[in-house]
């Protein structure tokens, strides 16, 4: 198992943080009056996730041959900032941060299934099994998750 740690960086504010249109398959697109994403697998191998929420909020995840995962966090969410950690097994990986974690998986078919889990106690993590009949469920919850986890009024 490969882990990579990510030091903390600062965000940057930006009001007019544009959605990246990669030209390539599009998992995901969400969106409502403030907050809008794209989730996108380009074909070589590189995952880019896109979040516009009155800033830019942008992350980069590369899969090399040899299984390695480097991570671009460009900019990082004003609720969330934290360091992330990276655990890496044949191609799944999290995204640990408090309050929420992300988990990214690459099926066979090469799509993309993110599933996002409250723990606020959990500084660590490992490799969450997910029963496959539960993917359907998840996926209807993960951006409901995503949108409550960084929504602020007071910024609309």
């Amino acid at each position: 198992m490969i882990k990579l740690y990510i030091p903390r960086k600062k965000f940057t504010f930006n009001h007019h943080a544009d959605i990246i249109d990669v030209n390539e398959q599009v998992l995901y697109h969400f969106g409502t009056s403030f907050f809008k994403g794209r989730l996108s697998l380009i074909k070589n191998g590189k995952i880019l996730y896109t979040a516009n929420l009155k800033f830019n909020f942008r992350r980069t995840f590369e899969i090399s041959q040899n299984g390695e995962i480097v991570c671009t966090v460009k900019a990082k969410s004003i609720f969330n900032p934290y360091d992330y950690y990276i655990e890496s097994d044949l191609g799944d990986f999290l995204v640990v941060g408090k309050p929420r974690i992300e988990k990214f998986d690459i099926m066979d078919d090469h799509k993309l299934v993110l599933s996002v889990i409250k723990d606020t106690e959990r500084k660590y993590a490992k490799i969450i099994e997910v029963d496959e009949s539960h993917i359907a469920f998840l996926l209807m919850l993960m951006f409901t998750l995503i949108v409550a986890a960084d929504y602020d009024p007071g910024l609309e």
